[in-house]
């Protein structure tokens, strides 16, 4: 989320560069997520989207929402938007409209994300962070009051702890507590093809904003996760993740 500004910047996917600034008439701005199809790129501000020309980034069309948009993300033919008081909504990119079709969920949404097929979507409340789908059926998050990877299944509700290697520096055990951490983890992206047994990447960036691409390794065993963390004052070897 960027905010405290009446403007709203542009960059290159390329090398990040500056490439447009566009004022608004608003005295401050809040962007809560931005997601592009093949010809524009829509912004998700207070109560509305932006939706404006990737040639030119000239405003096309603005849309105001019912409900706060927090997230959006996109399957190639339409927008997901994800809103706080836990509604779903889509924008088709041929009409550049909202659809009828919305559905409605009884947690606020934070972040929400088709899987790979775009036939189904994952979503997470604050208290968690979406990172990636896993496989077919389940979707890699943490936990941010429990400092706890998890593996869940949207459609079953169930939450599985697990760890991941080469994080170690972000973590503590649960004897310990997080000042025990020699960084603190603050933003993490997956690789686009992040899988359960491939492109296992993360890139993460810690509260000195350092930014790492990691290689990491699920532990889905959790008898060997917790075998590799064990010691004499952590003896059910749980570890946690200072985020």
């Amino acid at each position: 989320m960027w905010e405290d500004s009446n403007q709203i910047y542009f960059f290159s996917s390329d090398d990040l560069s500056l490439i447009a600034t566009v004022n608004c008439k608003s005295k401050a701005v809040k962007v809560f997520s931005a997601v592009g199809s093949q010809t524009d790129i829509y912004v998700a501000l207070e109560r509305k989207i932006l939706i404006f020309g990737k040639s030119n980034l000239q405003l096309k069309k603005q849309i105001n929402m019912e409900n706060q948009p927090m997230f959006l993300d996109e399957d190639g033919r339409k927008a997901i938007v994800g809103c706080q008081e836990g509604t779903v909504n889509y924008i088709l990119f041929d009409s550049l409209s909202k659809a009828q079709e919305r559905q409605l969920f009884s947690v606020d949404i934070s972040k929400i994300m088709f899987s790979r097929d775009s036939k189904k979507f994952a979503l997470c409340d604050k208290t968690r962070d979406l990172i990636s789908q896993f496989d077919r059926d389940h979707w890699l998050q943490i936990s941010i009051l429990e400092g706890t990877f998890e593996i869940k299944n949207p459609e079953s509700g169930s939450i599985i702890p697990v760890q991941l290697d080469h994080l170690e520096r972000f973590q503590y055990n649960a004897d310990s507590n997080a000042a025990t951490s020699t960084n603190q983890l603050v933003e993490v992206q997956a690789h686009p093809l992040f899988w359960h047994d491939s492109n296992q990447y993360l890139v993460v960036r810690d509260e000195d904003d350092q930014v790492n691409l990691t290689r990491v390794k699920v532990q889905m065993d959790m008898a060997v996760a917790n075998q590799l963390n064990m010691t004499d004052e952590n003896p059910a070897g749980t570890r946690k993740t200072n985020f």
